[in-house]
Parts: structure tokens; C-alpha cells; sequence
């Protein structure tokens, strides 16, 4: 009011409203400031799209990243693929419907899946890929690790009339000795698949397959005698 002398206090309290409304313009800044800076955070973390463990980090606090860098890679741990090579020839005889099995650490198995064969021959090897899965490879006692070397074995079509021989009973241009009423006969019956153990003959009906090497003394008709083992 004009002509009223104002007490101290109340001078004081004229005095501070600038600055008590400037005190409050910062506080409310700040509180925008650090919305803005909660929300960065939230942005900021990072999930996941698959179950994994870190196999790479490429950053370190205080450096300077994009959209397009790369800060660390994720192994998902839910399943591995395993890559095999196959010729023609032996693809023509697995059973692609059913599931293969892989043996590693001694004698460790795990069943694997046939997922991709790829329509593509390799350059250098003029084979074909072979892509397999694993699930769940670090569950139970026989864990399968990244980089584990491990032995691929395929199941086979089942071949009517059919003969496996061991490598160690072929004989010259893939030929057989077999037994038949006392004499040598010395077959060649065409080969189905050859492994690296074995070769599969297309033989219709049952062989007696000679086992013992009779070296150059082997003639086609020639008299052979089976001995008997003699029991103690």
C-alpha cells in the first residue's frame, strides 16, 4: 500500500520471488533433463532375439557407436549346425526322411537332423553339403561343443538283394572269390555304393564268400576244400 513502510521480512521476501521463480525454471529443466536421459537408458539396453552366450565384445565404456556397429556377438545355445560333405553317389543311398547320428569323444552319440541339402557342388571337393542340427547341445552328459570334431554316420536305404563285403575280401577290379560246390568261382557283380570300409555288391541270391587269400594260385573252377575246426 502507498505511503505503508514495509517491514524487513517482507522486503526480503519481495526481493527473493526472481529468484525463487528461476530456482523452480532449473528444477523443472532438470526433471525435463532427466526424463530425457531415463528414456535413453531404456533405449539403450539391448535383448537378445534367441537364448545365448556372449562369444564377442566389441566395445569398450566411453566409445562412440552407431546404429550400424557391431558391440557383441551371440552364440544361440538352443541348437548347433553341423556341416558334412556328400558325393552323388552317396546321397543316392541315405535316407534323407530319418535322422542321422554323430559319435565324438570316444564314443559319445548324439541323434542329428538332416535340415538342408544344398543344390550347390563345391569347387574343389565335387561334393555336396550337407547341413545337420543338433538341439540342445550343451544339455545332458554328452554335450557337443563349437568346434568339436565329430563322425557323421547316415542311415541307408534299405537295398533288396544286396551284399556288403569288406575292402579286405575284394580282389582285383573289385572282383569276389566265392565257394560253390567245391569250386572257385570268381565273381563281379556290379557295385551299388562304395565306402571306405566296404562295397556294396547287387547280388540277388546268398554267397559264400571266400575270405582266406589264396594269392596267385587262385583259378577260376579250381577245387577247394573247407577244413573244419577240430574241437579240444
Amino acid at each position: 500500500l502507498l505511503g505503508e513502510e514495509i517491514k524487513a521480512e517482507d522486503r526480503n521476501l519481495l526481493l527473493r520471488e526472481p529468484e525463487l521463480k528461476k530456482a523452480n525454471a532449473l528444477i523443472k529443466g532438470a526433471e525435463v533433463l532427466l526424463q530425457k536421459a531415463q528414456k535413453n537408458v531404456e533405449r539403450c539396453t539391448i535383448y537378445a532375439k534367441a537364448t545365448g552366450v556372449i562369444s564377442a565384445k566389441n566395445f569398450s565404456i566411453g566409445d562412440r557407436i552407431s546404429t550400424s556397429s557391431e558391440l557383441i556377438r551371440i552364440l544361440d545355445v538352443s541348437s548347433f549346425l553341423i556341416e558334412s560333405e556328400l558325393s552323388g553317389e552317396e546321397l543316392d543311398y541315405i535316407d534323407k526322411d530319418s535322422k542321422a547320428y554323430i559319435v565324438f569323444d570316444e564314443g559319445k552319440k548324439r541323434e542329428v537332423e538332416i535340415v538342408h541339402i544344398l543344390p550347390l557342388v563345391d569347387e574343389r571337393s565335387k561334393k555336396h553339403k550337407v547341413i545337420l542340427k543338433v538341439e540342445n547341445p550343451l544339455e545332458g552328459e554328452d554335450r557337443v561343443y563349437i568346434g568339436s570334431i565329430v563322425e557323421i554316420n547316415f542311415r541307408g536305404k534299405k537295398l533288396e538283394n544286396s551284399a556288403k563285403i569288406s575292402w579286405s575280401n575284394v580282389r582285383e577290379k573289385e572282383s569276389i572269390w566265392t565257394y560253390s560246390d567245391g569250386r572257385l568261382e570268381i565273381k563281379t557283380p556290379e557295385v551299388l555304393f562304395r565306402g571306405e570300409k566296404y562295397l556294396l555288391y547287387d547280388i540277388e541270391n546268398p554267397i559264400k564268400v571266400i575270405t582266406t587269400n589264396i594269392g596267385q594260385r587262385a583259378v577260376e573252377g579250381m577245387k577247394l576244400e573247407i577244413l573244419k575246426k577240430e574241437s579240444k
